[in-house]
């Protein structure tokens, strides 16, 4: 579904990263992680073609840069880390937003995607709410929620065209119970043949839920992997400049970074 081949960006003489190379299949929930100003945005916007980067991109084996937006929309679905929305539109107003790729007019099965994409996130009982009003955290559901219905499919269908999903640290505004329902909305997508690329600050949080880890440290991609293998105490300090104590969670198999005092 999403191919990187050797995409590099700079600002200038400043390389932001260089030669990053991976990719992102149908059904797999993969989690970019790296410290703050490591290039994680910068590279989900190469995804996005919202920068000019050097290499190649491709969505279903097209290149990015051959694809006209009104195609594009109807195969990838972006949740960026802030959306300034200041209208009063309701909560289902903002979410229908996510149906206007496919449709000007929303028709009946627009209609239960949108209601469908309401529930799994939680915010279709304030769907007559004004969006504006909502807490940050309620806000960022109503916003996954859009961008879950710009790329749905009514009932699901494994064999359809592969989908992605991009997210830029869509748990931040979130408790941790929510935080928790959201990896598992996304890990539930897996039936609709939809790739999801995650950038995500939680480490424990992406290793409990992500299918393989990636991790971006001085403009290199130096971990590609499960996380039984990304996530270890030489690849947190080398990402995190972190001393760490990492071990197998007995409950959910899956490792448990614990920060150490240096």
């Amino acid at each position: 579904m999403l191919k990187l081949n050797q995409v590099s960006f700079k600002i200038g003489k400043r390389i932001i990263f260089n030669d990053v190379s991976f990719e992102v299949k149908p059904g797999e929930l993969v989690c970019l992680l790296g410290a703050n100003g490591a290039g994680k945005s910068t590279l989900l916007k190469s995804i996005c073609d919202d920068v000019t980067f050097s290499g190649d991109i491709l969505l279903n084996d097209v290149n990015l840069k051959n694809f006209n937006l009104a195609s594009l929309a109807k195969i990838r679905s972006v949740m960026p880390q802030k959306v300034n929305l200041n209208f009063a539109f309701s909560c289902y107003e903002v979410v229908s937003m996510g149906r206007s790729a496919h449709n000007q007019i929303l028709d009946d099965t627009d209609k239960r995607i949108i209601k469908k994409c309401m529930l799994l996130c939680g915010v279709w009982s304030f769907c007559e709410r004004r969006y504006p009003y909502l807490s940050g955290g309620e806000q960022q559901r109503v916003q996954l929620a859009r961008v879950l219905a710009q790329i749905y499919l009514d009932g699901g269908d494994s064999q359809s065209q592969p989908r992605l999903l991009l997210l830029d640290e869509c748990t931040s505004s979130l408790d941790p119970k929510f935080q928790h329902q959201v990896y598992r909305i996304l890990k539930s997508l897996k039936n609709q043949n939809i790739a999801i690329l995650s950038v995500v600050h939680d480490i424990n949080l992406a290793s409990q839920y992500a299918d393989r880890i990636l991790l971006l440290s001085d403009g290199q991609l130096i971990e590609d992997a499960s996380p039984s293998y990304a996530i270890n105490t030489q690849s947190m300090l080398q990402t995190y400049d972190l001393h760490t104590q990492v071990i197998k969670h007995q409950c959910v198999d899956r490792p448990v970074v614990i920060a150490l005092e240096q």
